[in-house]
């Protein structure tokens, strides 16, 4: 990692708005990591390739203007030790240029890109060790989640995608992400800043013990809101006639 404040200096290569927009603040949200720069196209790989450093690009293998393999060869020209992490539409049929192997360090799926980057990004450049984790704030993040949310969350911090997560949990994928969206909702954080909560939290070592001073058996707080907001709560606790 380079050593000029501690930061990375990364580019992003995407044609989809959308995308593009996404993998930017999802970026943002790392610490230790500068997003210099972004572009749509191989056009745009000249003007990239003319920054003073660019130390990380994430760029998608099919641009609608060429192949994304293009505007890693340009910038690489120009950036020694440049690291690149490609987009694709499936990993599995992923195929890297034998003279770009030492370069291209790692491929995500395009459906996970968002969730998958910080992972990625930490193994490929090592981000900034954090404080650790108090037991106040560890204990602080159970209690807002629900037990559910909170099998999520711990998983989130092992770096699964939304599918392996919900292989994990037995729950489609689309629950997995209303679980995330709570989460996120509940802590007041999102995107990467979640990840990196949650890896926090896992390393921390809190992760799997039960709330300070709460009784076994006990749930949480959040848990106990939910099931008074359940319809079947007052059927289930409603004392038999006599």
């Amino acid at each position: 990692m380079p050593s000029d404040c501690n930061l990375v200096d990364c580019v992003i290569v995407n044609d989809h708005a959308l995308l593009l927009d996404l993998l930017v603040r999802a970026v943002k949200g790392i610490s230790g990591i500068n997003v210099v720069a972004t572009g749509t196209d191989v056009g745009d790989a000249e003007r990239l390739a003319s920054l003073p450093r660019v130390d990380l690009l994430i760029v998608d293998c099919h641009l609608k203007t060429g192949d994304g393999f293009e505007v890693v060869q340009r910038i690489r020209q120009n950036h020694i030790g440049l690291k690149c992490i490609m987009i694709a539409g499936s990993t599995a049929d992923f195929v890297c240029p034998a003279d770009l192997l030492d370069v291209v360090v790692s491929v995500v799926d395009n459906a996970q890109a968002s969730e998958a980057l910080f992972a990625e990004i930490d193994r490929v450049v090592g981000l900034p060790e954090q404080e650790p984790m108090s037991a106040a704030t560890a204990g602080s993040i159970r209690e807002r989640l629900t037990d559910r949310q909170w099998q999520a969350f711990t998983l989130i911090g092992e770096g699964l995608s939304n599918k392996e997560l919900g292989k994990r949990l037995g729950i489609s994928t689309r629950t997995v992400e209303t679980h995330r969206k709570e989460i996120a909702r509940k802590l007041y954080v999102s995107g990467a800043a979640l990840i990196r909560l949650a890896v926090l939290h896992r390393e921390s070592g809190y992760c799997f013990r039960p709330l300070p001073d709460a009784p076994a058996g006990i749930s949480s707080p959040a848990d106990r809101d939910a099931r008074r907001r359940s319809p079947t709560a007052t059927s289930s606790t409603r004392r038999p006639s006599k």
